[in-house]
């Protein structure tokens, strides 16, 4: 789907108040001004309600929820990771994580613009039932996601936490973040709730495939987004084995959602690239 240019603008709108956000919430994190929490808490409600209605506007417009392409699924995925950031800001103190998750969903808007530049990919509408399996399995490949993307900014505070407690004169922001072993619990609650919803994606992308639209194995088992996908399925199914088991814990588990997270991209770039074929996978 082809956005007008006032669209266009209005998404320009939110992707400066999703930095403005970013910026105002580091300010806070580092000097703990009411003013610097106030601003980012306005312009982050504000990104979020404006990419709401505009979502809901696509959605009026074209007919069916805006899942049906790469450029559409991108800015429903950062929508989603706000949605979760602001739903866990209270109660997962998830708010300390303000900077880093605010300034990625303002890079990934930054990144959107080039999409439309000519890099998007936009699959054939599917209507019916087809439309309805489409926008699912899409919908929850994106939540999953935007979970494991989270996992990977609370490995990142994980791992600051680590080296503020290694230097033996930590800074004030080393008692103002949530403790290590919150933290953690954060990280594998993230990558518990994440995990099963790429699982359910991928089994109604199978479904899709093979059941709605009626191709044979060979025709998708080996196409890149579908063999990205489960890449990223194997090394989170591995991942949170590791960590149930005790086998790993704190500071590698951090930096293995890091790691993830460098997967979730690369294999979010291999769509970009290879999309055509089966549409959104």
């Amino acid at each position: 789907m082809q956005l007008t240019m006032g669209e266009s603008l209005l998404h320009g709108v939110v992707a400066v108040l999703y930095l403005v956000a970013a910026i105002a919430s580091l300010r806070y994190l580092v000097s703990n001004r009411d003013r610097a929490r106030l601003l980012s808490r306005v312009c982050v409600w504000s990104g979020w309600g404006l990419q709401a209605g505009l979502l809901v506007w696509l959605s009026v417009k074209a007919g069916r929820i805006p899942v049906h392409g790469l450029s559409e699924a991108h800015l429903l995925l950062l929508w989603t990771l706000v949605t979760i950031y602001l739903a866990g800001a209270k109660r997962w103190r998830l708010e300390m994580a303000g900077p880093l998750v605010l300034s990625l969903v303002a890079a990934g808007y930054a990144g959107s613009f080039l999409w439309e530049s000519g890099l998007s990919y936009d699959s054939p509408d599917a209507t019916g039932w087809q439309g309805v399996v489409l926008a699912i399995h899409v919908t929850t490949a994106l939540i999953g996601h935007a979970f494991f993307i989270l996992a990977f900014a609370i490995g990142i505070l994980y791992i600051f936490q680590i080296r503020q407690l290694k230097s033996l004169r930590p800074s004030g922001l080393f008692f103002r973040l949530p403790a290590l072993e919150d933290l953690d619990q954060l990280n594998l609650r993230a990558v518990v709730i994440g995990l099963p919803l790429m699982t359910f994606s991928m089994v109604l992308g199978i479904y899709y495939a093979a059941g709605v639209q009626g191709l044979e194995v060979s025709e998708w088992i080996w196409h890149p987004s579908v063999v990205s996908s489960a890449f990223v399925w194997i090394f989170y199914t591995a991942l949170l084995s590791a960590r149930l088991s005790a086998r790993v814990r704190g500071r590698k588990v951090a930096l293995m959602t890091v790691l993830g997270f460098i997967i979730v991209i690369l294999s979010i770039a291999m769509a970009c690239v290879f999309a055509p074929g089966l549409g959104t996978s």
